[in-house]
């Protein structure tokens, strides 16, 4: 018994970080690319930022509807739908989409691009679009994109 214990304790340290790397990467393959509106660019306290919301569409404007946002299609133009919660027929589904329609999200840009970043999302905001995963029905920001290259990295290609 002490023995499998043992094997166990030493096992452990080495399958958990493997886990994870599948777990994480499971939720990487699959990024959508939706639009986003609003724009704010300083926190004082944090450091630069580009705030938005995302754009779920014309369809998707009110709180006043029950379901789930359902994501089908080409991944950097998805068909976006209200469904039933039960409906099954998704690529992806949006759970409890209601707070994403107010609420506003940041995604923090490096301090030595933020002049060139507030110029550029301030007149071009129709081109920006954010890549996001799903995690158990809840939207995970993972990128911005400038038409069809990260946001930082066409900073960086353009100076």
């Amino acid at each position: 018994m002490k023995n499998k214990f043992l094997l166990f304790c030493l096992i452990l340290p080495i399958l958990m970080p493997v886990y994870l790397i599948f777990y994480h990467g499971a939720y990487t393959n699959h990024e959508w690319r939706i639009k986003v509106r609003g724009y704010d660019p300083r926190d004082i306290l944090r450091g630069r930022y580009i705030e938005f919301r995302y754009d779920f569409g014309d369809t998707i404007t009110t709180k006043e509807i029950d379901g789930d946002i359902c994501l089908n299609g080409d991944k950097a133009n998805p068909n976006i739908v209200i469904v039933n919660p039960h409906f099954n027929k998704c690529q992806d589904i949006i759970k409890n989409y209601k707070p994403y329609l107010d609420e506003r999200q940041r995604f923090y840009i490096p301090e030595s691009l933020a002049n060139r970043a507030d110029k550029l999302v301030r007149g071009n905001i129709k081109d920006i679009s954010a890549g996001i995963n799903l995690r158990d029905g809840s939207i995970v920001l993972k990128n911005l994109y400038y038409k069809d290259d990260s946001l930082i990295q066409y900073l960086k290609d353009n100076p």
